[in-house]
């Protein structure tokens, strides 16, 4: 029914909003990567139910790179961080 939908779908927002919160916190990769896998988890468990649409094809590695863990973005921060410090240093 809609109702167990939309419990879902706060599962999936409360989920998704302490992985930012981690990331923000400067969280280590490792703790980040493991809420991610929670949530992959999570969505693959509930797949049958009408809320989300997985494609079975390394969804850990899209939400990896979803929340910005990818090398490069890390590359792209660290340039941010550097480019930061000169401007305001």
């Amino acid at each position: 029914d809609n109702f167990s939908r939309l419990r879902l779908m706060l599962s999936y927002l409360q989920k998704d909003l302490q992985i930012q919160w981690m990331r923000a916190s400067r969280v280590s990769r490792i703790e980040i990567e493991n809420e991610i896998k929670s949530l992959v988890g999570f969505l693959e468990e509930n797949i049958g139910k009408g809320v989300f649409i997985l494609t079975g094809n390394n969804d850990f590695a899209r939400f990896t790179k979803k929340y910005g863990l990818t090398n490069q973005s890390l590359l792209d921060l660290k340039e941010l961080i550097k480019k930061s410090i000169v401007n305001y240093g």
